[in-house]
């Protein structure tokens, strides 16, 4: 008789695991809940780590032959946002040297230096909507870090601004100033959407100012 085992999940267990972490830290630590509610962003959210996979592979594959920045040292991935850091571990896996992780939880920040003790890895703990990190980065990938629509597009044009030409920006949830901008292209290219995914390839240097796209 043979046994057939039932295919699991791997991805949805980590997320419900980290889950029940960061609400177990929230219930512990009741400022966590103002201090999100003063900044205007979310506390954790499980990511979709299929999807997160998938787009940071074809985002590094873009990079790796179409980068204009060609790295003997290899190329860094910035989450803004970063949580409990799983990302930050998943991102080394694909094929990033170096990652750093944004984020203003202490409470995360604790779990995601214990998942990420790597001198290649950086967690700093910081308000991401006036971080200036985002230059370092080859690519900056975020999950909804902010409930509040302007803070969202604050903190979007900080990443507008302080990317390099050439560098990615994964973005989940709301992409709309990179939507609008004249300084991005989707996937490297006007109206390709299919080759490598959603993301956008910063082209040229403009100054991102949020009054601009709160009305949109």
């Amino acid at each position: 008789m043979t046994t057939k085992f039932k295919k699991v999940d791997t991805g949805y267990i980590c997320n419900v695991t980290l889950a029940a972490i960061a609400r177990s830290i929230g219930k512990t630590d009741g400022k966590r809940k103002k201090m999100h509610a003063k900044s205007g962003s979310f506390s954790y959210i499980p990511v979709d780590l299929d999807n997160f996979i998938q787009k940071t592979n074809l985002a590094l594959q873009y990079l790796r032959e179409h980068g204009v920045r060609k790295s003997r040292a290899g190329f860094t991935f910035l989450d803004a946002g970063c949580g409990a850091g799983i990302t930050l571990a998943l991102a080394r896996n694909i094929g990033f040297s170096y990652t750093i992780g944004l984020e203003m939880d202490t409470a995360t920040i604790r779990i995601a230096k214990t998942l990420n003790h790597t001198s290649l890895n950086k967690i700093i703990r910081t308000d991401i909507r006036r971080s200036n990190m985002y230059g370092k980065a080859d690519v900056v990938y975020y999950y909804v870090p902010m409930s509040n629509r302007k803070n969202q597009i604050v903190f979007e044009c900080r990443v507008a601004n302080c990317l390099r030409v050439g560098s990615v920006v994964i973005p989940y949830g709301s992409s709309r100033t990179f939507q609008r901008s004249q300084a991005f292209e989707a996937n490297g290219k006007k109206g390709n959407t299919s080759a490598y995914g959603n993301f956008y390839v910063k082209t040229r240097q403009i100054i991102h100012s949020p009054k601009d796209y709160y009305t949109y």
